[in-house]
């Protein structure tokens, strides 16, 4: 009798412990419905849900919080906000407070026009047009399990959907620049100095079709900081994903360091689960790890996907944490992160 009454408790402790771990009762307070759609939000700390909410209503009485990324930024003082909707009828809105903002920086100074060959502005004005017119406004997009594939870009009120990262060869830039002999170099030159924020969108398109070259992966990482990134300018997130899609060579994390750490405290919240995914590809040690999450807000943010409510959310910080901390439980990461 002793033995079959164990066996019974210790069967509805491991039933309650899955219950648990896939679906937290702590997380159900960042959950809420609209109009069928469910919205998780991630990092909140000061602000409540309803304060958010009745907040935007304020600028957007009849708009939908699917499309409030922008009105956070410009209107609330959130530094960065992102919306992201992974599946028909679900959101996930992240956030950097205001009183965090300090740690959110973007790249905004882009101090030479520089002076290029004929062939290319040419070129950049005919692949300028050609990225505008694969950039179609909608209302609702129907989500491909293929995500490497779709981008969400959710600024000025729209849905910008980029259905497939563009095609465009480096070869094919490595023409217009054929009187350069080190195109990488001059390109890289492009993404950190030019003025002109097209010809940086040209650029990183161009790196980005050379996965496994490494000083090309650090420069498309580091448009990812653009503060034109997101826009029709400068398609840097889609590029990002595309090389983490077809790199085959091990990735360094060591030069990239510096642009992790602003990534990963906030810096383009709609890329962080790309950005997450980069560091896990790279079996970052423990002296990696706490390198480039070297504060409070990075440990906090990368805490709040874990404990999230959606497997969309989550799936890339429990993967993280499962490489550098095996021990993976919420007391366990908790501690390991030193969060209080």
């Amino acid at each position: 009798m002793k033995t079959i009454r164990f066996v019974r408790v210790a069967s509805l402790c491991a039933v309650f412990f899955i219950l648990a771990f896939q679906y937290p009762l702590w997380s159900q307070k960042n959950v809420v419905r609209e109009d069928g759609n469910t919205i998780e939000f991630i990092g909140l700390k000061q602000w409540t849900i309803k304060q958010l909410v009745d907040s935007v209503r304020k600028y957007e009485p009849d708009g939908k919080l699917g499309f409030c990324a922008a009105t956070l930024e410009s209107k609330l003082g959130f530094r960065d906000a992102s919306v992201i909707w992974f599946a028909k009828d679900s959101t996930i809105i992240t956030v950097v407070e205001p009183q965090d903002s300090a740690l959110v920086r973007r790249n905004t100074n882009f101090p030479e026009l520089l002076f290029l060959p004929r062939q290319w502005y040419e070129f950049q004005q005919k692949y300028s047009y050609k990225i505008l017119e694969r950039r179609i406004a909608m209302e609702c997009q129907e989500i491909s399990d293929d995500s490497a594939n779709i981008v969400f870009s959710l600024r000025n009120k729209n849905v910008n959907v980029l259905a497939k990262a563009d095609s465009m060869t480096f070869w094919n830039i490595r023409t217009a620049l054929k009187s350069n002999n080190r195109p990488i170099a001059q390109l890289s030159k492009i993404v950190q100095l030019s003025g002109d924020p097209y010809a940086r969108g040209i650029a990183v398109l161009a790196m980005s079709s050379l996965a496994d070259n490494d000083t090309c992966l650090q420069m498309v990482l580091h448009s990812l900081l653009d503060v034109s990134a997101n826009t029709f300018m400068m398609p840097a997130n889609e590029s990002f994903m595309k090389m983490l899609k077809h790199r085959t060579r091990p990735i360094v994390l060591k030069p990239m360091i510096s642009d992790l750490q602003r990534l990963v405290n906030g810096t383009n919240l709609f890329a962080y689960q790309d950005v997450l995914r980069l560091i896990s590809s790279a079996k970052p040690t423990e002296q990696e790890f706490n390198a480039i999450f070297a504060t409070e807000q990075s440990r906090n943010l990368l805490f709040a996907h874990i404990r999230a409510v959606s497997s969309y959310a989550r799936q890339e910080a429990a993967s993280l944490m499962k490489i550098v901390n095996p021990q993976f439980s919420e007391s366990e990461q908790k501690k390991y992160l030193n969060i209080r």
